[in-house]
């Protein structure tokens, strides 16, 4: 293996503590009685299709009030600092570095949030990975083209790195 391509949401911040703290209040908030399996449902998909899928399954749900106060919720706690980054990331970083392993990210999240959360931690995306795609860069595509675009994207440093790639 010569490089190692990291998601950041749950990966490299909590971001899944936050969004599951989001979800339980705006269930209260709104009187709704979704499950934890279902939120888990619908982690990495666009928030058009979940909007969508909330419409079909609660027709009387103001579902465009309940996924602005989820949102809202956790781009507070993005902004302001409050998302904790993963136990261990920056050992191994750094163990990746020691051995010149290329470091990329690959990211569902907006580039801006993204800077916002390493900013939080004072990391630099640029001092820590040899190359990143956001979330603007591919949203839209189907998540089979999504990891299409990732190894066109890197092709560089995988085809010259012999990489052994690991996508989630």
């Amino acid at each position: 293996m010569k490089a190692v391509i990291f998601d950041m949401d749950g990966v490299i911040f909590d971001t899944e503590r936050v969004w599951q703290e989001a979800f339980i209040s705006s269930n209260k908030k709104f009187n709704v009685s979704l499950d934890e399996s279902w939120r888990q449902s619908i982690c990495g998909k666009s928030e058009e299709l979940v909007r969508k899928e909330l419409k079909e399954m609660i027709p009387n749900l103001d579902v465009d009030k309940y996924r602005d106060d989820s949102v809202n919720f956790v781009n507070d706690r993005v902004f302001n600092g409050y998302v904790p980054i993963k136990d261990g990331f920056i050992e191994l970083i750094s163990k990746l570095k020691e051995k010149n392993y290329k470091i990329l990210l690959a990211t569902s999240s907006h580039k801006v949030r993204a800077l916002t959360l390493f900013k939080n931690h004072n990391l630099n995306i640029d001092e820590i990975f040899d190359g990143a795609i956001f979330g603007e860069d591919v949203k839209t595509m189907p998540v089979t083209f999504n990891r299409s675009y990732i190894l066109v994207k890197f092709s560089s440093a995988i085809i010259s790195t012999n990489l052994s790639l690991f996508i989630t």
